[in-house]
């Protein structure tokens, strides 16, 4: 039975990879938190660690096995980052693993002009964020080097139950927010929100996990860009729908997009393109498809958030 290591089971897209790993029959699961965590599924094996402190997760890994990064250090530093990193990958090295499988963010490619963003495109962190992302991947790169296979996976904006991506916009349509609901529908329009739906970013990891083609040193995207709803007019009006909330009684006039365009300089944002989409034909070309469509994964996200924050305001 192979052994998968999860680094930073315990954040949003964590626990849903844990959830979705425990199905599994061929897996022995281990899986690293800073702090003791409860015994909740039989088949994963806690282990209490800090990155920052090679000592303490050192019994983590094994030859052989799969390691799957998810961790950030949001509150540390770029240093603290690259510490931390580089304390995993050496241990990796040092126990001969066979595969690491990190997941960073398709925003490192930062301010590029293209409209279509592919993994092949140079990258320009313009964030603290960002930077912060590449160099960890640049750290992995250099570290795996002949000592152990190395995917990269670069997902958008992972959203789903739990989830704090679409939570502002559905705050707002809930709580009434007409006029500036409005302001904003009018300014951001049909830009693209670059979503994806946390099950196909869980998917997608499985898939570099399971896969036996040649992934070792390859960057892969991860997007729902290609639906054509994942666009902010056509996503609020869904899940307006969904909370049964009116659209607007007077007629919207969309806004210019060079005036968006200038609004997110101003606002310091790192895209100011609202017609960027990333695409993930590397990764489907080698054979994966996404469970979860769209439209179901909007659907989902508002039944929770029905369910699980509007019912607990009333």
């Amino acid at each position: 039975m192979e052994v998968i290591a999860v680094v930073g089971a315990t954040g949003f897209l964590g626990r849903h990879l844990i959830n979705s790993l425990a199905l599994r029959a061929d897996f022995q699961i281990r899986a690293l938190s800073r702090k003791p965590m409860p015994t909740e599924k039989p088949r994963v094996h806690w282990f209490t660690g800090d990155l920052l402190a090679p000592h303490t997760f050192a019994a983590l890994v094994e030859p052989q096995c799969t390691v799957v990064n998810l961790a950030h250090l949001g509150n540390g530093s770029l240093q603290d980052n690259i510490s931390a990193v580089s304390n995993l990958a050496e241990l990796c090295r040092k126990e001969k693993i066979r595969r690491f499988v990190h997941c960073s963010t398709a925003t490192v490619v930062g301010q590029v002009s293209d409209t279509v963003i592919t993994e092949n495109m140079m990258c320009d962190p313009a964030t603290e964020y960002e930077a912060t992302k590449l160099a960890i991947e640049r750290t992995l790169i250099n570290k795996a080097e002949k000592a152990f296979e190395l995917a990269i996976l670069r997902p958008t904006a992972i959203f789903g139950p739990g989830g704090k991506n679409l939570l502002k916009l559905a705050h707002g349509l809930s709580r009434g927010q007409r006029v500036a609901n409005f302001a904003k529908s009018c300014l951001f329009d049909r830009r693209k929100m670059n979503l994806v739906y946390v099950d196909n970013v869980v998917a997608a990891i499985e898939f570099l996990l399971d896969t036996t083609s040649e992934v070792d040193g390859e960057v892969f995207i991860v997007s729902d860009d290609g639906h054509p709803w994942n666009n902010y007019r056509d996503i609020e009006t869904k899940l307006m729908a969904s909370f049964g909330i009116s659209d607007y009684g007077a007629p919207r006039f969309p806004l210019h997009p060079l005036i968006l365009s200038i609004a997110l300089k101003l606002l310091n944002k790192s895209n100011v393109n609202p017609h960027r989409i990333y695409v993930d034909e590397k990764l489907r070309r080698l054979g994966f498809a996404k469970p979860v469509s769209f439209e179901i994964g909007l659907a989902l996200f508002a039944n929770w958030y029905e369910t699980e924050v509007l019912a607990k305001q009333q």
